[in-house]
């Protein structure tokens, strides 16, 4: 995912349901995932259950094509990037 001009925390979010373990797929293909702030993560989440984003969205080109997530890309690039003493606070807050 594109990072926002936002400083956040990047999280590991994987592109298939880890829970797909049943289904003989190894821990290391489960393990492909993106690294994305925790914001990029929560509207991945909001757009698609992960069932639909496994099957269907399991890539980052495919993500990255999807109408919504560009939509959401084109919101966060035109915030505002936050002060230094924001992205201070931010840090002291995800310890």
């Amino acid at each position: 995912m594109t990072p926002t001009s936002h400083v956040d925390t990047l999280c590991c979010a994987p592109l298939l349901p880890t829970r797909w373990l049943k289904k003989g797929l190894t821990k290391e293909f489960l393990n492909t995932c993106v690294d994305i702030c925790r914001k990029c993560h929560n509207v991945v989440h909001r757009f698609k259950d992960n069932d639909t984003l496994g099957k269907e969205y399991n890539t980052l080109e495919k993500l990255l094509a999807a109408d919504y997530i560009q939509r959401w890309i084109a919101y966060a690039r035109s915030r505002p990037a936050p002060t230094r003493e924001e992205r201070e606070a931010h840090l002291k807050l995800a310890k």
